[in-house]
């Protein structure tokens, strides 16, 4: 007689709570769906989404889910894969390089993730909640069907997406900057 695996209660406890974290998704991805006025009307103040029509907001609100994380809890680690990018609505974001140097904060509006999943390359830093955080998610494979469906959309976001990371590469010279005057000033 063939002998059965027996799985751990462990094991079972995994699975549902692996089921119970696609039902939360689901749930939580209908409750931002129900209040399209309220978050489109924020949507608006979002650089990566200006200038869509009422129907493309609503068509992005589609693939959008939203998560409240706790407090010091990692969004994504330097090396992972490029999957998701994100919106935060509530909160504050650090962005660590190399897990203990501090190169940013997010607060709400900002983005982060847009240049994983556009260039296809996995993360090169790390973000952490800094505060509990809602923030807006959206699955790249998600958006670039949107985009096939929709190529007025995937235009207006993508030309949102070049004068976000403008400014980002502005912000992040002047990070390097100040971190080279620093290095100076400890040498000398």
């Amino acid at each position: 007689m063939e002998e059965e695996t027996r799985r751990s209660g462990i094991d079972r406890r995994k699975e549902q709570g692996d089921i119970e974290s696609e039902r939360r998704s689901g749930t939580e991805r209908r409750e931002m769906l129900t209040h399209y006025d309220h978050i489109i009307g924020f949507m608006k103040d979002i650089p990566l989404f200006k200038g869509l029509s009422t129907q493309q907001y609503k068509e992005l609100l589609s693939i959008c889910y939203q998560k409240i994380l706790p407090k010091h809890c990692y969004i994504y680690e330097e090396g992972d894969k490029s999957r998701e990018l994100y919106v935060i609505t509530r909160g504050c974001l650090k962005i660590m390089y190399h897990q203990s140097t501090f190169l940013d904060k997010i607060t709400p509006i900002g983005l982060v993730g847009e240049i994983g999943v556009f260039t296809g390359a996995n993360r090169t830093t790390s973000v952490i909640t800094e505060t509990e955080c809602t923030i807006i998610t959206i699955r790249k494979n998600e958006l670039f069907t949107l985009f096939k469906n929709d190529a007025d959309l995937s235009i207006r976001i993508l030309l949102n997406v070049i004068n976000v990371l403008g400014l980002k590469i502005g912000r992040y010279n002047e990070i390097i900057e100040d971190m080279q005057k620093k290095s100076r000033n400890l040498l000398f």
